[in-house]
């Protein structure tokens, strides 16, 4: 297990999540002080089925790691919300944070055990989750599963709103 290397100013700002945790409004929030074990650069991410060294993808909506031998993923928790909707995400987190799986894989990143839990209430597909780097490991075709975000439009309105901004002279302060 390796020991933080970064500082916390280098942590993921984004929301953290603990054993400490309320649902609003579909979203899990954390109430507690917890952060992510932080991810370093210097080693390599590393299968959790075949042991081999990840190959980063940088993709639009952010960046997973893949394993090209038995095609499994590995990406954020963080990323997942981004991508996918709370229906097909929240399910996850909150049985890995309620501890209801068992014991899985190393982590990719950290190496810790990832617990190995149903993706929804009604799957049955199982994935591990990393409650410390907050990483999901997906075996192959297991990502296809999730339901996808629809793609932001704005409405008219704030077209006009946008256009409206962007002709307005820049300030000289």
């Amino acid at each position: 297990m390796r020991a933080p290397s970064m500082p916390m100013a280098n942590w993921d700002a984004s929301i953290v999540f603990c054993s400490d945790f309320v649902i609003r409004s579909a979203i899990v929030i954390c109430h507690c002080e917890c952060k992510p074990y932080p991810m370093t650069t210097d080693t390599a991410l590393i299968c959790p089925r075949c042991e081999l060294p990840l190959k980063e993808v940088r993709t639009s909506g952010g960046v997973f790691w893949a394993c090209d031998n038995c095609g499994g993923r590995a990406a954020t928790i963080e990323l997942l919300r981004n991508r996918f909707t709370p229906e097909s995400i929240n399910p996850l987190w909150l049985h890995a944070m309620r501890g209801e799986g068992r014991s899985g894989v190393p982590c990719p990143s950290c190496r810790h055990p990832m617990i190995d839990v149903a993706l929804s209430d009604r799957a049955e597909i199982n994935v591990d989750v990393c409650r410390r780097c907050h990483f999901v490991w997906f075996d192959t075709h297991e990502v296809d599963t999730l339901v996808p975000r629809r793609p932001q439009t704005l409405l008219p309105n704030c077209r006009r709103k946008r256009a409206r901004c962007s002709r307005l002279p820049k300030s000289s302060g």
